[in-house]
């Protein structure tokens, strides 16, 4: 009997540690998202950076624009994968630019910019 026991509480921490892991699985992919996410608007903007330190000036297009300029400039070795969740605008005339990509998470730390509105993430120069 005792050994029945055991073996029941086993069973029912397992599951309840599976149950658990399997509730958060969506929320951590969509974090891992999220995170990419952020990392190309980076990429992104370092390549911007160098593209203005050689043409005075930022890309005037919007994203696609943007991205086929900077990897025909060589100043962007790999391109996001989807680039429909990311927006670019160039601001003043050449002068700056904001990035833009949608989260997966609103209540992301990553949600958390100065430069828009959840559930987006945005670096502004």
């Amino acid at each position: 009997m005792f050994k029945l026991a055991e073996l029941l509480l086993t069973m029912t921490a397992a599951t309840v540690i599976v149950g658990g892991v399997a509730v958060n699985v969506p929320d951590i992919l969509n974090e891992a998202s999220d995170t990419q996410k952020v990392a190309n608007l980076r990429q992104i903007a370092t390549a911007l950076e160098l593209y203005y330190s050689y043409n005075d000036t930022y890309p005037k297009t919007n994203f696609e624009g943007l991205i086929s300029e900077l990897s025909e400039g060589n100043y962007l070795g790999s391109l996001p994968t989807t680039p429909e969740k990311y927006e670019y605008q160039g601001l003043n005339a050449g002068e700056g630019y904001i990035l833009k990509t949608l989260l997966e998470t609103p209540d992301s730390h990553y949600s958390e910019s100065n430069y828009c509105q959840t559930p987006y993430y945005c670096l502004k120069m």
